[in-house]
């Protein structure tokens, strides 16, 4: 429960003046995730904005943590440095939990991983792949259904895309991603070749 002082737009939230937001309320505006990540970003007993901003800020957060976890490589033999690069992070994110339940500290420290594993030449293994797990049996935060989805109509549409963006088309490609995207397909190009995912609905 948040403990502090809660805005909403900018006003404090009081039932006496009618500034009321229920949690219906707040998922008319955004999803449960997000939601729930947007109080995890602040300390509960510290006053929170619960505005637009707010929650596009969470959203964005909550993505990149799913958009890493949809780097690793499940298969990967991790190094001893990988793997213990991870441990490390997990038991320093429950050391931030039991200091007064800091989960900002908590997040920022899985950020500093994420950040960290990015730059490494070694990919992400199994070890990151169980810390996002743990993170999220326990936040409850993160749509992860795997790296690797299917669809045999998307798969020749983003091949497509690919070939039209090697021969310059650019018009062309975009015209693809964007059709790509009011079917709810999230595109990113890497160095690796372009991966795909569908949008997750809650």
């Amino acid at each position: 429960m948040h403990t502090g002082l809660l805005r909403v737009d900018g006003e404090k939230m009081s039932k006496s003046t009618g500034n009321f937001l229920t949690i219906r309320d707040a998922l008319t505006r955004t999803d449960f995730r997000t939601l729930r990540h947007a109080f995890l970003s602040q300390h509960y007993r510290s006053s929170m904005e619960l505005s637009d901003s707010t929650l596009e800020q969470a959203r964005g957060a909550r993505r990149r943590i799913e958009n890493f976890a949809r780097t690793i490589d499940a298969a990967h033999t991790d190094s001893q440095a990988n793997a213990a690069r991870a441990a490390d992070t997990w038991r320093e994110m429950r050391e931030r939990l039991d200091d007064d339940f800091d989960t900002p500290g908590a997040l920022a420290v899985l950020f500093q991983f994420i950040r960290e594993q990015n730059r490494m030449e070694e990919p992400a293994g199994p070890a990151a792949l169980r810390l996002i797990e743990d993170v999220n049996n326990l936040f409850g935060t993160f749509d992860i259904p795997g790296a690797a989805q299917s669809d045999a109509a998307v798969d020749e549409l983003v091949k497509e895309r690919d070939r039209l963006r090697a021969a310059k088309k650019f018009a062309e490609a975009d015209a693809i991603r964007d059709q790509l995207t009011q079917q709810g397909v999230i595109l990113e190009d890497s160095p690796e070749g372009t991966r795909w995912w569908k949008e997750p609905t809650a």
